[in-house]
């Protein structure tokens, strides 16, 4: 739960909150390393995709990676100690939103705090990348359901001052429901696609900001929102900024490294599988 770890809700598992219990009990996978690795070098000023896409069957380590991914880049320090993690880049303190897009809902929006009242997806973003000074950036299109111009979010990533990662999981479901949502002539899904296209022009054309976002795997995944689906999924165009954290064999091994503090006896594992 993408949103539980941001909120360090209580709910969540200590396991996916706290980043040193997190990669103690994670297997990198070489996908999971390359997309950390590129990610982390894209925001360290490096060349690459900015924009990339999470797309695998259900249960096959979309949200782990995001998570993944909003521990590396938030505190790197204090994971400084970890083998596993200290030859990828280091793009110093960044600014991370992570939102757990089916878990924002559409019509009554977020409480960020007791006076502040967020509706929007891109008003939760920038509330997390800076607070209310970064909200400041898009409150009107906020109060207003419209989507914030490229002008917006250009200052909005520049003026933080540090790398910036926004983390998006299950888009679609959101996008879904927000077509019930009527603003003026449009509907708050097409205000939603609007943004998500302004977003990810300009994290493109940034030196030291990355998005990455999850998807379902099919239309039948995507109960019926195949049209909504095929928009989602040309926010990138190149097939290499479509990953699959974790492919192959090495499903055996995050198994193994989730469920084990060992795997026992090499003798007594020779004698069972013979």
């Amino acid at each position: 739960d993408l949103w539980g770890v941001w909120h360090n809700d209580p709910n969540t598992p200590l396991v996916y909150r706290d980043p040193q219990q997190f990669y103690a009990q994670t297997y990198l996978t070489s996908a999971l390393r390359r997309l950390l690795s590129d990610v982390l070098g894209v925001m360290d000023g490096g060349h690459g995709d900015r924009v990339l896409q999470l797309r695998t069957p259900f249960g096959g380590g979309k949200t782990h990676s995001l998570i993944a991914l909003y521990h590396v880049a938030r505190y790197r320090a204090d994971l400084a100690s970890m083998d596993m993690l200290r030859d990828l880049p280091d793009p110093g303190e960044c600014a991370v939103a992570a939102v757990q897009c089916e878990k924002l809902d559409a019509r009554t929006g977020f409480w960020a705090t007791e006076d502040l009242h967020i509706h929007t997806l891109w008003g939760v973003i920038a509330y997390q990348l800076g607070g209310e000074a970064a909200y400041d950036y898009v409150r009107e299109s906020d109060d207003y359901y419209t989507a914030p111009g490229g002008d917006t979010i250009r200052a909005l990533l520049r003026d933080l001052g540090k790398p910036v990662l926004i983390l998006l999981d299950e888009v679609l479901n959101h996008v879904e429901a927000a077509q019930t949502v009527e603003v003026g002539n449009s509907t708050l899904g097409r205000q939603i696609m609007l943004f998500l296209k302004n977003l990810t022009e300009e994290v493109k054309g940034t030196h030291n900001a990355a998005l990455v976002y999850s998807l379902q795997a099919s239309a039948g995944e995507a109960v019926g929102a195949a049209n909504l689906l095929t928009e989602l999924d040309h926010l990138v165009s190149r097939v290499d900024a479509k990953r699959e954290p974790v492919t192959g064999s090495e499903v055996v091994c995050v198994v193994q490294r989730r469920l084990f503090k060992n795997l026992g006896d090499e003798r007594a594992i020779q004698q069972v599988a013979a």
